[in-house]
């Protein structure tokens, strides 16, 4: 076989004219009645070479009874092998192109669909190529397989070392169930798909298992490459693939590539792309498995985005990547360059990478819906977000890193997103934001922890503090760190609204925020209790910056509430209130030493968070400064379970309303 184009250009007038003049031709039935792989012409058999010679050439194989019918030009050559039998390659001699030995070429004629491989009875064959060659070669030919195995093939000794099993040469291929197995290459050990001029390379894997391949160079299982290739899999099963290069089981240069309901699991890479590597390409995937894939020495075990282009054009849908290893960046996905990945209702679990982001490492992610769990890295054990991350309705539980135990990022944009039970050895067990931006809305830091400082967030900046900070109708609960900042450590600008920091312990300073000497911290109508420092300072604050309340209520807390180098950096603008005497209460409708009235616990009131309700008989209770809650103010006339402030509002971030009960008229 030889890896070229053929030039028949000079028998396209004839063949148009031909086709113009002739009568319709039915399609032809080659029926396979040997396994031998035989080129005799007089010994009264079809084997599976001759049926193919046939439908090439259009000519009979034979002079004797028995032999193969000649195929047609125009119409579909069906080609039947027998119900569990095999079919084993013997002639030996690789590059050439009419299938007179190694592998079987099948070339283009006028048909739609040129050579269809059925199996007797519906059921199932075997092509087994004995490492002499691939199996199938497709020139510019439309093939459709249902029912077989196409199996052992190698070309690594060819002048292209290309497709270990099938080499789809602007072609167009597809395959019902079987499976390709054990196949070496070059490039692509068990389907190389290319799209060389036009429309062709395509290929469609239905059901097909794609499994034991080997791309000594890259590309272990699938290789799809080409401006126009397209390559679809359909409940197919890529699996145990391997190359010392890149892309274990499926590598993507270009086109288009879709994937449902497929599982790609077992690959490994020594470079990049343990599951997938791809690049200027179009790729969905969407309800599939991408598990226990790895690159050992590279970027992204399950999946690996080359560029930018790639990163934009690639959706991710309710996929699961499940244990998937890198040694670098991104276990379960690697997307390189400044695109942006969105992922929707896609999970992570038991993923890990050597360094960035245990799941995912990327410059810009956004994602709506999706779980994280139990995955690991050094920076950003869930997500290492080089630029953004921002997500609607995630979870994060039980990822760890060395700093960002669940998100690493610079700007951390979050609604109604749950981070549980992440752990930093170093600092933001729940997350770490560098340089920039922060702000969440209807969203839950629990039971996160940080060895050294901001259980749930550390925000580090590195620039000029940003105004556009801000934590609205979000809890904290029940985060410990073993330095200062139990629930939150930052150096910047950064309002509260509507927010708890409740149960919050620090080993040292600031059991709910500590404030860096450039930090400047306002809360309104946020609620802090129970919150821990057992440095003795500042329980519920520990300020190095300058903090500015209103509307706040401060609970019970251990020790001190508020603590501050200096007063005039703790400022209330009214209407707060503090079990304590020493948050510097001293404005207009301030209520210090006044009981909170909290009743019960944390628990679920209702809204997207949990919060700490007030007692009826609560001082808070419609003491506040409604100037802070009217409509279209920061408040904007709700509580932090999105309920509405009626009359004048309460201090805190729960609005106690008084519930009514009628009785029932009966008529």
């Amino acid at each position: 076989m030889l890896f070229k184009r053929f030039a028949l250009s000079s028998l396209l007038a004839v063949m148009a004219l031909g086709a113009l003049l002739a009568r319709p031709v039915r399609a032809a039935a080659l029926t396979v009645t040997t396994a031998v792989d035989v080129v005799s012409g007089i010994d009264g058999v079809c084997s599976l070479r001759e049926a193919i010679i046939s439908a090439n050439t259009n000519t009979v194989s034979g002079i004797v009874l028995g032999e193969c019918p000649a195929g047609s030009d125009t119409e579909t050559d069906v080609i039947t092998l027998a119900n569990g039998e095999t079919y084993t390659l013997a002639l030996a001699g690789m590059d050439e192109d009419a299938s007179a030995t190694g592998d079987l070429d099948i070339v283009d004629n006028s048909a739609e669909l040129d050579v269809q491989f059925v199996v007797a009875e519906n059921g199932t064959a075997t092509i087994d190529a004995a490492l002499l060659d691939r199996v199938l070669h497709l020139i510019d030919a439309t093939v459709e397989i249902t029912g077989l195995a196409l199996i052992n093939g190698d070309v690594t000794l060819a002048a292209g070392p290309v497709g270990g099993i099938v080499l789809n040469q602007d072609g167009a291929f597809t395959m019902y169930g079987g499976e390709l197995r054990n196949g070496t290459a070059g490039y692509g050990g068990g389907l190389y798909n290319l799209n060389f001029s036009g429309l062709g390379g395509r290929a469609i894997l239905d059901g097909t298992q794609v499994v034991l391949n080997e791309g000594v160079e890259v590309v272990g299982g699938i290789y799809s490459t080409g401006p126009e290739a397209y390559l679809k899999l359909n409940n197919a099963l890529v699996r145990a693939n391997s190359t010392p290069g890149s892309g274990g089981g499926i590598g993507i240069a270009g086109g288009v590539t879709e994937i449902y309901s497929s599982t790609i699991s077992l690959n490994t890479a020594a470079g990049d792309g343990g599951g997938l590597i791809a690049q200027t390409a179009t790729i969905t995937i969407s309800h599939s498995l991408i598990e226990v894939n790895e690159a050992t020495t590279g970027s992204g075990g399950g999946l690996h985005s080359f560029d930018a282009f790639t990163t934009d054009a690639l959706t991710v849908i309710a996929t699961t990547f499940s244990e998937n290893t890198a040694g670098s960046d991104g276990g379960g996905i690697y997307a390189q360059g400044s695109g942006t990945l969105s992922l929707v209702e896609t999970n992570f679990s038991l993923n890990s990478a050597g360094d960035h982001g245990g799941a995912v490492a990327v410059s810009y992610l956004e994602q709506q819906g999706g779980t994280y769990q139990s995955n690991q890295a050094t920076e950003g054990g869930a997500a290492y977000a080089l630029t953004w991350f921002e997500g609607t309705d995630v979870t994060f539980l039980d990822n760890t890193a060395l700093d960002g135990g669940a998100v690493y990022t610079q700007f951390f944009t979050g609604t109604r997103l749950r981070l549980h039970h992440n752990t930093a050895e170093g600092f933001g067990g729940g997350a770490y934001i560098h340089n920039y931006r922060l702000q969440l809305q209807d969203s839950t830091f629990s039971e996160n922890s940080a060895g050294d400082s901001g259980g749930a967030i550390y925000q580090k900046s590195n620039s000029s503090p940003n105004n556009e900070n801000l934590i609205r109708g979000t809890l904290f609960h029940l985060n410990t760190s073993g330095n200062d900042g139990g629930a939150l450590w930052t150096d910047n600008s950064l309002h509260f609204i509507n927010s708890t920091l409740a149960e919050n312990m620090a080993t040292d300073l600031g059991g709910g925020v500590y404030i860096a000497a450039t930090g400047l911290v306002t809360t309104t109508n946020t609620t802090l209790a129970l919150n821990q420092a057992n440095g003795m300072q500042g329980s519920a604050l520990y300020n190095l910056g300058k903090v500015w309340m209103v509307n706040t209520l401060f609970g019970a807390h251990p020790f001190a509430t508020c603590t501050t180098v200096s007063l005039v950096d703790l400022i209330s603008l009214g209407h707060n209130l503090s079990e304590g005497s020493d948050c510097n209460l001293n404005a207009a409708g301030d209520q210090p030493s006044t009981p909170a009235g909290l009743v019960g616990a944390v628990q679920n009131n209702g809204g997207p968070t949990w919060t700490w309700a007030l007692d009826a008989t609560s001082a808070a209770v419609d003491t506040g400064d409604s100037y802070y809650c009217d409509p279209g103010t920061v408040v904007n006339e709700v509580d932090q379970r999105g309920y509405p402030r009626v009359g004048n509002c309460d201090i805190g971030a729960f609005e106690y309303v008084l519930q009514v009960f009628l009785p029932l008229l009966v008529k």
